[in-house]
Order: C-alpha cells, then sequence, then structure tokens
C-alpha cells in the first residue's frame, strides 16, 4: 500500500508536472495569464496531494 503511493505520487511529480508546465507556455515560449492560472492550480493541487502523502506517512509510522 505505502510503496504504491509512493509510486502514484513520484509519477505525478516526474511525469505531469513537466508536461503541464509545456503545455502553459503559449507558441512564442512565454506565458498567458490563463497559462499561470492553470500554472498555480498544479502546483496547489501538487501541495495538496504532498500534504495528504505527508499525512498518510504519520499514520503509517
Amino acid at each position: 500500500m505505502f510503496i504504491t503511493v509512493l509510486i502514484i505520487i513520484s509519477a505525478f511529480f516526474i511525469f505531469f508536472i513537466p508536461s503541464l508546465i509545456t503545455l502553459a507556455m503559449d507558441h512564442n515560449g512565454g506565458y498567458s495569464q490563463s497559462s499561470y492560472n492553470l500554472l498555480w492550480l498544479m502546483f496547489v493541487i501538487a501541495f495538496v496531494m504532498l500534504a495528504l502523502f505527508a499525512t498518510l506517512l504519520m499514520g503509517i509510522i
């Protein structure tokens, strides 16, 4: 169970965040306002996942 959660979260950070950053870039290689909002939303979601993971980790230990 613990290992599975660790693998899922690692995969999330390794694969999704770089692709999301790439998605957020417009064709000029810059960032539009909506892309910034999307990026912030994704970082908030990632932070919440980390917080949940830390809570789970404390529960296991």
